[in-house]
């Protein structure tokens, strides 16, 4: 019967320290993520430079990542299309519509989606990623 108790225990203990490494862990990446967010910087495209086609572009940032198709005809942005968009455990955090700010002002300038902050820079570099493939 002890030896059973101290198997449990033991068991208990193990888990008990995965669980709080885990958690560690994600704090640690999740802080990265934040830094490497914050120095992320959106190169400003003269976007009337860029040759017609249609160019994909990406932009990984672990927690936060985006894919995007931008069509350009007539040297000018026609449409961006969000392939996909990971981003936080709500719509609030989906920054998608700030491609239609950047179509109509034909600019990576734009401000972020309220809530959406983030969101919104991954999102403009995963643009300006696709448009640099157009130069």
């Amino acid at each position: 019967m002890q030896r059973k108790i101290n198997v449990t225990f033991i068991l208990t203990i193990l888990l008990i320290v995965l669980i709080i490494f885990t958690i560690v862990r994600f704090i640690f990446k999740f802080n990265d993520f934040r830094k490497n967010l914050n120095e992320l910087k959106i190169e400003q495209i003269d976007f009337s430079k860029i040759k017609d086609g249609v160019y994909n572009g990406k932009c990984d940032m672990e927690f936060v990542t985006a894919r995007v198709k931008v069509t350009v005809a007539g040297n000018k942005v026609e449409k961006i299309e969000v392939i996909s968009h990971k981003h936080g455990p709500s719509k609030k955090y989906d920054a998608a519509k700030i491609v239609d700010s950047i179509i109509s002002r034909q600019t990576l300038d734009v401000d972020a989606v309220s809530g959406a902050t983030g969101s919104s820079k991954v999102v403009r570099k995963a643009v300006e990623e696709a448009l640099k493939k157009g130069m």
